[in-house]
């Protein structure tokens, strides 16, 4: 159950950070659509190929009413289908 948990965490957080990406890249012109339409293909087509990915993180937490913001940072681990390791260090 734990498992299956921090997995969707993990896939609103990866289609979150690729939402972020297109936005990023994605001018107000014109011809935005297909800008967004040759982004979002070429997106989709690294992920498809991608079998694993490693990456170490650090993340800010803010929390309303403390001073000084808490921080971490670790690695992470992604190995398709449906492995996921974390590290904290």
């Amino acid at each position: 159950m734990m498992k299956q948990h921090v997995m969707i965490i993990l896939r609103v957080i990866i289609l979150t950070a690729l939402i972020v990406e297109i936005g990023s890249y994605v001018s107000f012109a014109a011809d935005t659509n297909s800008a967004a339409e040759k982004l979002a293909n070429k997106i989709e087509a690294r992920y498809g190929k991608t079998v694993d990915l490693r990456a170490n993180f650090t993340q800010t937490l803010l929390i309303e009413g403390f001073q000084t913001p808490m921080q971490s940072s670790g690695r992470v681990a992604i190995k398709k289908p449906g492995r996921l390791y974390r590290q904290y260090l």
